[in-house]
């Protein structure tokens, strides 16, 4: 278990743009997506890495970590799940489901 209070990160929304490098995903996000019946529901929010937090070579635990504090930041509890960047196929990608929103994780630190 990792323990949330010692980790630190800054992320931001990231405006849409035209053209396909904003219509790709990114390598290596994270995916969050919303219970059926809901407003969002058939969406989902891609949560991209930026380049230094990849490099970084974080543990999975603490990109959880992050990735459910944007979640939760943004979206309270009303989010259903979280996907790993593996599990996009199969979770996501193999259903009509749109993009919601990108969130850019620019910085994390974790302090021990």
């Amino acid at each position: 278990m990792t323990d949330t209070s010692l980790i630190n990160y800054e992320a931001k929304l990231v405006p849409f743009a035209d053209g396909a490098e904003h219509a790709a995903l990114q390598d290596g996000s994270w995916f969050i997506t919303f219970g059926l019946g809901r407003p969002a529901a058939s969406t989902y929010t891609e949560v991209v890495l930026a380049p230094s937090v990849r490099e970084a070579d974080l543990p999975e635990a603490v990109l959880e970590v992050v990735v459910r504090g944007v979640a939760a930041e943004l979206y309270g509890s009303a989010y259903a799940f979280m996907y790993r960047p593996e599990q996009y196929e199969s979770a996501i990608g193999r259903f009509s489901m749109r993009r919601r929103e990108r969130v850019a994780v620019i910085a994390v630190e974790v302090y021990e």
